[in-house]
Parts: structure tokens; sequence; C-alpha cells
């Protein structure tokens, strides 16, 4: 019984077992009957199994569910948002342009797979802009980014890339500011605190720069942009010894740094 598999495969999938659920899924997308007769049950079915392969990393396969979905259902604006999500995720941005902007264009109907409105729209907007960036179109992307935030809670991730875009252009004080309102928003990521760090660092507030980069590695003490920055800082107030020990440290990490090891010849000379 098709159900049953549906349901046995929802089930497992709640409690994280997806790999066992996807041949349960497979047993309904793959029976002749569901596809010609039942083809929103099919449609629903398709649209975990694909989900549970991108959370289970298999993006080929995930690839391959999803621009079947798009084929034959091609005004579904879900089966449209999932195929431009995977060929974000496998980094085919012009393609994941294209198939994301004609979600935008297309309803999303209410049916048995649980969609978050609020979070869709999000993501369709912020993985655009991401696909506008790597175009080099960056005016795009920052309309795209502003068009997210508030969506979602999620949202602290464009001001993270706002930030990154500011902070490539050179623009330090945008960049710590937008730094500042993805951290404000819930995203107190490694990544935001050794930015901020470096935006701080370039504008001269080399104190704030090092609480930042700190707090960075009090997150992950491993993270190395925040090790190599600090040791820069220390380099610059003339703090060799607290250099050294960064840069040494980023060394264990990464023998292969030859800007490493160059930073540290020239604090032993």
């Amino acid at each position: 019984n098709p159900i049953l598999h549906y349901n046995a495969a929802r089930t497992l999938g709640g409690i994280q077992r997806q790999a066992e659920a996807i041949p349960h899924l497979k047993r309904v997308t793959d029976n002749p009957e569901v596809r010609a007769k039942e083809k929103q049950f099919f449609l629903e079915a398709a649209l975990f199994l694909g989900r549970y392969y991108i959370e289970l990393q298999d993006l080929d396969r995930a690839y391959g569910v999803f621009q079947e979905l798009a084929s034959d259902f091609p005004n579904h604006g879900l089966a449209r948002f999932c195929l431009g999500e995977i060929l974000f995720l496998r980094k085919e941005f012009g393609r994941a342009k294209e198939e994301l902007e004609k979600s935008l264009l297309l309803p999303v109907e209410v049916s048995l797979f649980p969609v978050n409105l609020g979070k869709l729209r999000y993501y369709q907007y912020y993985m655009l802009g991401q696909c506008h960036a790597e175009s080099g179109e960056i005016g795009t992307a920052r309309e795209m980014f502003q068009k997210s935030m508030n969506l979602h809670k999620d949202h602290y991730k464009s001001w993270e890339a706002l930030g990154l875009l500011a902070l490539r252009e050179g623009n330090f004080a945008e960049a710590a500011m937008n730094y500042e309102k993805a951290i404000q928003a819930g995203g107190r990521t490694g990544s935001s605190y050794a930015n901020l760090g470096l935006a701080y660092g370039k504008m001269g507030r080399f104190k704030d720069a090092e609480v930042a980069f700190l707090q960075a590695l009090e997150l992950n003490p491993r993270r190395l942009e925040a090790l190599v920055n600090l040791g820069h800082l220390h380099k610059k107030n003339m703090d060799f010894k607290k250099a050294i020990g960064y840069f040494q440290n980023a060394l264990e990490q990464a023998p292969h740094r030859f800007d490493i090891r160059l930073a540290l010849s020239n604090l032993y000379f």
C-alpha cells in the first residue's frame, strides 16, 4: 500500500532516519499507478525524497528528483524552488538564478508537504542575492538581500552577506555595521565575529578588533582567520610575543600557509 510506505517514510524522516525512509518513498514514486493516477500524491512523495537526499548530502540524486519534478510540474512554485535550491547547492549559480526567479512568479499550493511560507520567501531572495553576487551583479545582489529582511529568523545571513560585499569593496564602516546587525539578529557565528574584527582592524579600531577576534575563537578555538588576524594585530601593536603565539597556533593547523611562515620569520627577525 503506497500510503503505508509514505507514512513509514515520514515517520522515519521525523526521527532523522532518512536513509531508511528513502526506500519507502521510492516504493511510492516508482509506482506507475501512483505516477499516472495520483499526481499530487506522487509530487509530495517526490518532494520529500529530494529533501531527504539533500539532508544526506546526496546532491546528485536530489538534483535528479527535482529536475524531473520541475519538468513534470513546470508551473508548481515549490518544485521550481527546490530545483533552484539544489542548483545553488551545486554552485550552478546561473541556472539556479533562472529557477529561483521562476519560483517567485508561481503560487505555492497548500498540501501535505509542510511549507513555512516566510522561510521559503526568505530563501528565494537570499539565494538569488548570492547568485547575483557570484555573477558580479552587486547592485541586484544587495536589492535581493534587502528584500529578504524580516521574512524569517535566518535573515542574519543576509546581513552577513551584505557585510562581506562591503568588506570586499573596502567599505569597512559599512561592513562593520552590517556584521553588527547580523550578530544582533542572532548570527553569533565565528565568521561574523572574525569578519567584524577584520573590518574594525581596517578602521584602526584595534581594541574592538581584538575583542571580536577573541569572540570568534571562543566559538571555535581553531578558527584560522581569527588566529592569523590576531597575530597581525599584535604585530602592529609591537607585542611580538603574543603575535608569535597566535601565528604558531595558526601554523599548527595550516603548515602549508606560506603567509603565516613569512609573518613568523619577520617576527623572529
